[in-house]
């Protein structure tokens, strides 16, 4: 009993040292966590500011959900200008995401390629999405294809 009781410092300054040791590992993984974060944020908040210049300029709407933001386009159908295109896209460390496109451009996987080349042209991206749609129209026969 006498030997327990005189390994117990030790013990209790072992222990303190793994406990210290554990909340420096882990105030360093919150850390890094919350620079990730912040890095999404200030994209997030980017694509925000600039998106409510070309929502009233062209015809498009933007809708966050969380990490996914909504871009639906109009006035891309001459035979029904209320029809929206849309895509989701999600900004994330590694560059976007496209989460959901309606109608499915076929071009989308490349043109996702190219936006994540140029991360900070995301608007580059989407006046290339609203492409896509006029030209997916024009060949259903709704219209004309023209760029922007």
């Amino acid at each position: 009993m006498r030997a327990q009781q005189e390994e117990l410092p030790g013990r209790i300054e072992e222990a303190e040292r793994v406990i210290e040791s554990e909340s420096r590992q882990a105030a360093e993984s919150h850390s890094a966590l919350t620079e990730e974060e912040r890095v999404v944020q200030t994209r997030v908040e980017q694509v925000r500011r600039r998106a409510e210049v070309y929502r009233r300029a062209l015809a498009m709407d933007f809708v966050q959900s969380g990490q996914l933001l909504r871009v639906s386009l109009t006035c891309i159908d001459p035979r029904d200008p209320t029809r929206a295109c849309w895509f989701n896209v999600q900004a994330s460390e590694g560059g976007y995401l496209v989460a959901g496109c309606e109608p499915m451009v076929p071009e989308l996987q490349t043109l996702l390629v190219e936006l994540n080349a140029r991360p900070n042209d995301f608007f580059r991206f989407v006046r290339a999405m609203r492409n896509a749609f006029k030209r997916l129209v024009a060949a259903e026969g709704g219209g004309f294809a023209t760029s922007l």
